[in-house]
């Protein structure tokens, strides 16, 4: 057998251990079908709640269709997500998107952005302090759409003062609430996607109303 070429990278032990590793394959198919399941019962779970209130969501914003999305790369980890109810255009977003990303969480957040944002803002902070808000997190990121809960890309929504949400929002030009179940989180195999799918809208969507 030819040997490597003395300029070769040689593998890392880690790396070498991986290489190795068949089980995790074997098995991410079935995981990844599970969680578009899940999400899919969501969807039709939401549709007949948006049905019944959908809360003050822009003139057009989808209702019923919803749109399911699955990646292979959101920093190296297969991802899939769902957003109902959506909005988007250019210069405005509105949705609701539940993401579940292999590795780090199953999150459940409502992405703002649009002529409508001084008043999300002022609502947001009337209401963040409520009890049902504890565990809620405001991104701080440039963009929406980083989801890395590291690098102060978060801050637990009830933490900074109402003038520094204020100077944030002004600056990064949006509004980003997510509610986040780790899934080394002990609870996360017992989570009701569905039933708390439409809990945290309830609550979500109550951060764009006094």
């Amino acid at each position: 057998m030819p040997s490597q070429p003395h300029d070769s990278p040689s593998w890392s032990d880690t790396e070498l251990r991986l290489i190795r590793e068949r089980e995790l394959f074997l098995h991410k198919h079935s995981i990844i079908k599970k969680a578009e399941s899940r999400l899919e019962g969501l969807k039709e779970v939401m549709i007949a709640e948006l049905a019944k209130d959908p809360g003050p969501v822009p003139l057009g914003t989808d209702l019923k269709r919803g749109k399911i999305t699955k990646g292979e790369n959101n920093k190296g980890f297969p991802f899939v997500s769902l957003d109902i109810p959506q909005f988007f255009t250019k210069e405005e977003y509105f949705t609701y998107r539940i993401l579940f990303w292999w590795g780090h969480y199953l999150g459940y957040s409502l992405v703002l952005k649009g002529p409508a944002l001084p008043q999300y803002l002022d609502c947001l902070l009337a209401r963040r302090g409520e009890k049902d808000f504890a565990d809620v997190w405001l991104a701080r990121h440039d963009s929406p759409w980083e989801w890395e809960n590291a690098d102060n890309n978060f801050s637990p929504v009830q933490d900074p003062a109402d003038k520094d949400i204020r100077q944030l929002v002004n600056t990064i030009s949006y509004i980003k609430v997510i509610r986040m179940i780790p899934v080394n989180d002990p609870g996360f195999t017992k989570v009701d996607w569905s039933a708390e799918g439409v809990r945290t809208y309830r609550d979500l969507i109550r951060l764009t109303q006094k």
